[in-house]
């Protein structure tokens, strides 16, 4: 369990495809064996806004490694330039834990 998720910042470049990968450890360094978690990550404008832009979550099972991803329409779709985010965890046992969380800067893509 991950009592205080650490804090990580992001900067997704507008209308391109966004991907971000992070990797899990146990107190001694070692990947986490992530055979049956989910995870689940949102983007919003603020903590509290009611639209999200959910991001695709996927991970290895042994190698403690989870990607986030964003496809270039969704990033495209984007119409604030400052967000939060965090990952969330949900374990085998029906609990959950947070992961990662941050700011995002979203900056505009010149080329279209």
């Amino acid at each position: 369990m991950i009592q205080d998720e650490p804090t990580y910042d992001l900067t997704i470049k507008q209308g391109m495809d966004f991907s971000f990968s992070f990797t899990l450890k146990d107190e001694n360094g070692d990947p986490l064996d992530l055979t049956g978690i989910l995870f689940r990550a949102q983007l919003r404008e603020f903590a509290e806004a009611a639209a999200a832009i959910d991001f695709v979550c996927q991970h290895n099972n042994q190698g403690g490694l989870v990607t986030l991803t964003m496809p270039h329409a969704k990033t495209a779709a984007i119409r604030f330039q400052k967000g939060v985010y965090d990952v969330v965890q949900y374990n085998t046992d029906g609990t959950k834990d947070p992961v990662l969380s941050g700011s995002v800067m979203i900056k505009p893509s010149v080329t279209r």
